[in-house]
C-alpha cells in the first residue's frame, strides 16, 4: 500500500531589503524613500510589491500595525466623546455605538414625492419617442410666433451698420459660382 503525499505549496521567501522597505512604508515613507533607505531601486521595489506573497506580507504588517494602534484609538475616541464641541462628541458616540452594533434605523436612499407641486416634472415612464418637430412644438408657448425663414447671407469684409447683405451664390461642383 502506498500513500499519496500531497505536496505543500512552497512558501516564497522575501528578501531582507524588501522587508526593510515594507517597514519603511508602514512608517509612512513614500515608495521612493523606502527603496532608497533599504538599498533598492524604485522600480525593483515596485516589482516586488506586485508579487502575491509580498502583498500578503504587506497586508500582515498593516494588520499588526492596526492591532497595536487599537488601544490608543480607543482612548482617543473616549477623549473625543467628552469633548466640549457637541458635534465631535456626537460623532464619537455614534461611532462607538455603531461598533457595538447599535445603530439608528436606515432611511431609504430615494424619496419619491407623489404630490404634484410647481416646478419641473420628470416623466420616468416609457413615453413614445417624439420627432424633433413635435418636441420643438411642445416646448413653444401658444402665444409665440414661429421664427421667420432665414436666408443665408455672405458677410462682407467692410460691413457697416445698415449695410446691405448679399445672398450667397450657389456653387457648382467645380467650385465656380453659377
Amino acid at each position: 500500500m502506498t500513500e499519496q503525499i500531497e505536496a505543500k505549496p512552497r512558501k516564497r521567501s522575501i528578501s531582507m531589503r524588501v522587508k526593510q522597505a515594507i517597514e519603511h512604508l508602514a512608517a509612512g515613507k513614500s515608495q521612493t524613500e523606502a527603496a532608497a533607505l533599504s538599498g533598492m531601486s524604485r522600480k525593483g521595489l515596485w516589482l516586488a510589491l506586485q508579487r502575491d506573497h509580498v502583498k500578503a506580507h504587506l497586508t500582515e504588517v498593516a494588520r499588526d500595525t492596526l492591532a497595536q494602534a487599537q488601544p490608543r484609538a480607543a482612548v482617543r475616541i473616549g477623549e473625543l466623546m467628552s469633548s466640549e464641541n457637541e458635534m465631535v462628541g456626537f460623532q464619537a458616540s455614534r461611532l462607538v455605538l455603531g461598533i457595538a452594533g447599535i445603530s439608528p434605523p436606515e432611511r431609504p436612499g430615494v424619496v419619491i414625492n407623489n404630490n404634484v407641486a410647481p416646478g419641473y416634472v420628470i416623466n420616468l415612464g416609457n413615453a413614445e419617442r417624439l420627432s424633433r418637430r413635435e418636441r420643438r412644438n411642445r416646448s413653444r408657448s401658444i402665444t409665440s410666433r414661429p421664427p421667420a425663414p432665414r436666408a443665408r447671407y455672405r458677410e462682407s469684409a467692410t460691413r457697416r451698420a445698415g449695410a446691405r447683405r448679399r445672398p450667397l451664390r450657389r456653387l457648382r461642383r467645380s467650385g465656380r459660382p453659377r
